[in-house]
């Protein structure tokens, strides 16, 4: 959940639960939930605190890196330029 997405203080984002999205819809609701009752009442919400929350800013990547799909399902990140 990213609550006041760059450009935009009054967007909320709830995505990215792949097959657990079913199981944390409604904690997840709650929270987004309470991000718009608090912006329609003028009140800064800021996403929930966290440890690990800054693990998915979309601001982690440098705009260097590139990944490909090797053996199934895994991933190799490969920023040597090739």
């Amino acid at each position: 959940v990213d609550a006041g997405a760059e450009g935009s203080p009054t967007l909320f984002v709830a995505a990215g639960w792949q097959g657990h999205g079913f199981m944390r819809a409604p904690a997840t609701g709650e929270t987004v939930a309470e991000g718009v009752l608090a912006s329609l009442a003028g009140i800064t919400f800021d996403a929930p605190d966290s440890p690990w929350i800054g693990a998915f800013d979309p601001e982690r990547f440098h705009g260097d890196e590139s990944f490909e799909i090797t053996e199934g399902m895994s991933l190799s990140n490969r920023t040597d330029g090739e």
